[in-house]
């Protein structure tokens, strides 16, 4: 037998010998779809995650920064935030942490280059605590119903910082309330009432 003839038949065993070992490798894992589908979903977010980061990163620039302020709505505040975190993009906001007592502690969130967030807190403001300025590096956001976090921060006098969204309006809610008004959390206003003509009923004040 001539050596091409060799070569031909080496390479054509070898290639039916790959595809017979795939199908029974597959076959095998397909009998654990539960198991496979979580490997293979492991596996594809490891072999991704680099890429992913690098696209993220690349999307970083500090001459366009987004201002994620809104003192009406801090909803808006962290769903701004947390899109700039998620996709890198260059972002600053000021919420404040409320103590147990009341006390407002004024901070700046910013997304740096590192894709992280620098943090700033100032607690001169807490009557119950020694003022100081903590600077910190946190890298994740959360969120539950009635707050959101930044996590994983290397202050160790301030592993996290938390933003109640109620809290956040607290004035706006009281001086509502206090003018015999109705607050909506839903729809985050004051909805303001008037005597009707008849003098026995309210409707709403246009």
């Amino acid at each position: 037998m001539s050596d091409t003839k060799k070569i031909i038949k080496s390479k054509t065993f070898g290639i039916a010998f790959l595809i017979l070992a795939g199908i029974f490798v597959f076959s095998f894992l397909f009998q654990y779809d539960q198991d496979f589908s979580t490997s293979f979903a492991i596996m594809i977010d490891f072999l991704t995650s680099p890429y992913s980061e690098y696209v993220r990163h690349s999307n970083y620039d500090a001459s366009n920064v987004l201002d994620c302020n809104d003192k009406d709505n801090p909803y808006n505040e962290y769903e701004c935030f947390r899109d700039a975190f998620s996709s890198c993009h260059a972002a600053t906001v000021n919420p404040e942490i409320y103590t147990i007592e009341g006390d407002p502690i004024y901070t700046v969130l910013k997304i740096n280059s590192d894709c992280l967030v620098e943090g700033t807190a100032d607690t001169s403001t807490d009557r119950f605590a020694h003022p100081e300025i903590i600077n910190t590096k946190c890298d994740a956001i959360g969120r539950n119903q009635y707050m959101w976090t930044v996590e994983n921060c290397d202050a160790e006098n301030l592993p996290e910082m938390q933003f109640n969204f109620m809290m956040q309006i607290y004035p706006k809610i009281s001086e509502c309330k206090e003018n015999g008004d109705t607050w909506i959390d839903e729809s985050m206003e004051c909805i303001k009432y008037a005597p009707n003509t008849d003098g026995d009923s309210f409707i709403l004040a246009m």
